[in-house]
């Protein structure tokens, strides 16, 4: 039965990785992958933080969370996620500096780490040797050993996808899904793409339908189903990232030594990777004042640093269209200098400048459900994208075979 999966990023690509996978009975030749964009995974996917958390979420959204934290775990130790994609256990901390801004508690910063775990004493091993604090700063422990961890988002996104496409899926790039034949008016049949390159259309087969294009779900939906009253509650939120390299966090020196380089359970305790997230903060007279930077340290050696977001800025056509405003990335450099630069040492190195936009709903979890026949949408992971990916790519694969469900996504419809 053929397959059609619209979007290649993380949940896209997750979800053909396992419908290639046993028990699956799709053939992976009838497996057609469509991404618009000229560059692959070059939205959320991309440019996430890859901070992925066990027990985060809220009631609708748990069972897919515990999932698809094990099958990080899982996939990591079975492929050497550790070298491939940078899997590594990761203690999450929340750090509220000894700044005379309003006043205002973290909790009502808007970030994500007011759903963390239970806190916990801090020792000196638990802290971050990378982040610069003074006297007075609070941290606590929020997340647990064993129940966050870290992957660069990028790799992680790469393999998925590579994996699928080296057992036979086909992937059409840079193509978009212009129409699609419905069977007596109701189950797809059939769709046709347009080339990006050479306007050349195509037709494929497709009985069933897959919409994994993030915070282009809506309007990819439209497209298709354009006499369709329903409305798929997605919309974007832009966020601006840096990637850097600082001389505080020397990778090399802080993570504990291997004796199985397929084993992914590197422990945070001896000064592995942390996630930090600090209070709302004022960076500049006339910068934002109200944003709770997120701050990453990666296995790779990297430092990873978001939190700035704007959610009046449009969604482009196409996730490489987007412009990136220099005076926001200064605002981010900013607070990055405060947060892990170095005195007296060189400084930070910017190995690389985001802006993507993540698919959000207004009720703060995704959508993963059958809306018509035959007719899946997965999307509007929020923050949460990287962290319940497996879980989301193994579900949905178990939807439309008909199998049992490894988690409860009762919760995650329309």
């Amino acid at each position: 039965m053929a397959t059609v999966i619209i979007g290649a990023g993380i949940i896209g690509s997750a979800t053909a990785f396992y419908l290639t996978q046993e028990p699956s009975s799709t053939p992976a030749d009838s497996i057609h992958l469509i991404e618009s964009s000229p560059e692959l995974i070059a939205s959320a996917s991309g440019y996430a933080a890859g901070f992925i958390a066990k027990d985060w979420f809220s009631h609708s959204s748990t069972s897919l969370g515990a999932l698809s934290f094990d099958l990080h775990k899982e996939l990591a130790k079975k492929h050497g996620g550790a070298e491939k994609w940078g899997y590594i256990r990761s203690t999450a901390t929340s750090f509220a500096r000894n700044l005379e801004i309003n006043g205002e508690d973290w909790v009502e910063s808007g970030s994500r780490a007011q759903i963390g775990g239970t806190v916990h004493e801090v020792k000196p091993n638990n802290l971050p040797a990378w982040l610069r604090r003074s006297k007075h700063d609070d941290v606590d422990i929020i997340g647990e050993d064993g129940s966050t961890a870290q992957v660069d988002p990028l790799r992680l996104s790469k393999f998925l996808l590579n994996s699928a496409v080296s057992r036979g899926v086909h992937l059409h790039y840079p193509a978009k899904a212009s129409s699609l034949s419905l069977k007596n008016a109701n189950t797809p049949s059939s769709i046709t793409i347009t080339s990006m390159t050479t306007n050349e259309t195509t037709e494929l087969p497709c009985a069933r339908l897959i919409i994994t294009a993030g915070a282009w779900t809506p309007s990819v939906y439209k497209t298709l189903f354009p006499t369709d009253s329903t409305r798929i509650p997605i919309t974007q939120l832009a966020g601006y990232s840096l990637l850097l390299r600082s001389p505080l966090w020397n990778v090399g020196d802080k993570l504990p030594k291997r004796t199985n380089g397929a084993n992914p359970n590197l422990s945070p305790s001896k000064g592995g990777c942390h996630a930090v997230f600090s209070t709302a903060t004022a960076t500049s007279p006339n910068g934002p004042n109200d944003w709770s930077p997120e701050t990453f340290s990666r296995a790779g050696g990297e430092i990873y640093i978001a939190g700035l977001n704007d959610p009046s800025l449009a969604l482009p056509e196409l996730a490489t269209d987007r412009k990136l405003e220099p005076e926001k990335l200064a605002v981010l450099m900013e607070e990055a200098k405060r947060l892990v630069g170095a005195e007296g040492k060189e400084e930070l190195e910017v190995l690389r400048e985001g802006l993507c936009f993540r698919p959000v709903t207004r009720r703060g979890t995704p959508i993963v459900a059958e809306v018509r026949p035959r007719v899946w949408v997965a999307a509007g992971h929020g923050p949460w994208g990287i962290s319940l990916s497996l879980g989301t790519g193994m579900v949905v694969s178990e939807m439309v075979e008909g199998r049992e469900r490894s988690a409860d996504v009762s919760g995650l419809g329309l």
